[in-house]
């Protein structure tokens, strides 16, 4: 126990420039995220009577998001490929090859957008893309020509697609919590825009799309200028733009991309799978106790982001026992997060019953109590890892977790519903649980637990 207080306190106190940084944004992403739900709570309410309460319009919207969402996978993981390499020339002071990374990288995402909205134009104006067949809607219970808006709409969502790479730059730079800070700016503008907008005119679904698409495209093009006026060595430059990068981006990034989709494919399964198998009223009790477990992984996300980029530094300056020492203190937090879930399983029943009286089953809670547990302990070793940029492991994880998780959830789901789906992905995690912490053992030659 001392021990733990010990690095407890280094950690609170640090004497390094680097844990400093760390401590800093995991204090200020905490009053951030707690922002970004509070104004996502709002935000319901609020859009749904921007279309005067009409729950097909917003039904609409809501699917419509989702579907305009799966864009951000469109980088094909250069995003995150960016931040490693140019946290690697941060880590250097090798601005001019930084510049070099963070230009190529804009020209990429820019060509990758060009192409994909000549060919959705093209579809569109052949009319191959129809929306209201696709959602099997009437073209009476909408108030726009959802063809048009959906045109429209991957326009602006492409700009901010490549705009939103300011976010990853501000990774690198060890400060994640600006780029949390643009996502929750842009929901509050959107927010306002609601408020303002209903103020003069009623609403309707194409209003709403507008304001909620628009506004962080409008932060994004504010924090443009600002970031490289600030970061003048970083500004994108079209004579830096070099093609061995491009090379490079898309190696990093697809591996990253491909571990992306496979968690991705992993977890958004499991409702379906779970409909499927034991109806919608057992998807909704999944889906409960999924919610209310996730505020843990929330919050130990919230402490392991920062570590990413400070990760890549130390690394490429040979500092292993820093990143030891770090991996140590988020090992002793993943225990304290462990504890706190097991008190959360206790009173768990009696929360349900206060927030929306429904009833799910201990053996359900306890099986998704293992899941953050597990998933958790996998992100203290992943984030780390991905610092080093040594991802291929994780990967091959990623897609034996996948060969896992589809036969055993058909098994366990069939035999046992909810409870059977959710043990199917924590027994599918467990080979990431193994390799991972393997891996960082073979990286990083300081051992965890004695490194000073």
């Amino acid at each position: 126990m001392n021990v733990f207080y010990s690095q407890l306190r280094k950690f609170v106190i640090p004497k390094d420039e680097r844990t400093a940084k760390i401590r800093k944004n995991i204090l200020l992403s905490t009053f951030v995220k707690a922002g970004s739900i509070l104004t996502s709570f709002f935000l319901v309410p609020a859009g749904l009577n921007f279309v005067g309460n009409n729950q097909v319009e917003y039904g609409i919207w809501l699917t419509l998001s989702s579907i305009v969402l799966w864009i951000n996978y469109f980088d094909m993981g250069i995003g995150n490929g960016l931040r490693n390499m140019l946290s690697e020339a941060l880590a250097t002071q090798d601005f001019q090859q930084g510049k070099s990374y963070v230009s190529t990288t804009f020209v990429l995402l820019t060509a990758i957008m060009v192409v994909f909205n000549l060919l959705y134009a093209m579809l569109y104006a052949f009319g191959v893309i129809d929306w209201y067949q696709i959602l099997r809607l009437p073209h009476e219970i909408v108030s726009v020509d959802l063809n048009h808006l959906m045109l429209v709409l991957m326009g602006i969502i492409s700009l901010t697609f490549i705009l939103k790479t300011i976010g990853n730059i501000y990774q690198a730079l060890q400060m994640p919590v600006v780029n949390d800070a643009l996502v929750l700016v842009g929901s509050l503008l959107s927010l306002i825009g609601i408020h303002l907008w209903s103020q003069v005119e009623a609403g309707n679904l194409g209003k709403l799309a507008f304001i909620f698409t628009l506004a962080p495209l409008f932060v994004y093009i504010v924090a443009y200028p600002l970031t490289f006026f600030h970061y003048k060595e970083l500004r994108p430059s079209l004579g830096t733009v070099q093609r061995k990068w491009a090379k490079r981006l898309f190696s990093l990034g697809g591996e990253f991309f491909l571990i992306q989709l496979a968690c991705l494919l992993l977890f958004s399964t499991s409702s379906l799978l779970i409909t499927r198998f034991a109806g919608p009223l057992e998807a909704t009790r999944y889906n409960i106790g999924y919610k209310y477990f996730m505020i843990i992984t929330m919050g130990f996300t919230i402490i392991v982001t920062p570590f990413w980029s400070a990760v890549t530094e130390a690394y490429v300056r040979g500092e292993f026992a820093w990143i030891s020492r770090s991996l140590r203190v988020v090992l002793y937090i993943w225990g304290a997060f462990t504890a706190l879930s097991l008190l959360m399983l206790l009173i768990a029943q009696w929360f349900y019953q206060l927030w929306v009286g429904v009833y799910v089953p201990v053996s359900l809670s306890f099986a998704l109590m293992m899941y953050v547990t597990i998933s958790n302990w996998n992100n203290a070793f992943a984030y780390f890892i991905n610092g080093t940029g040594q991802v291929r492991i994780q990967l091959y994880c990623a897609l034996g977790s996948i060969a896992l998780f589809l036969p055993l959830s058909f098994w366990w789901g069939n035999l046992y519903g909810a409870v059977g789906v959710c043990w199917a992905i924590n027994v599918a995690l467990l080979t990431s649980a193994i390799a991972l912490p393997y891996q960082f053992k073979k990286l990083i030659t300081a051992p965890i637990f004695t490194a000073k």
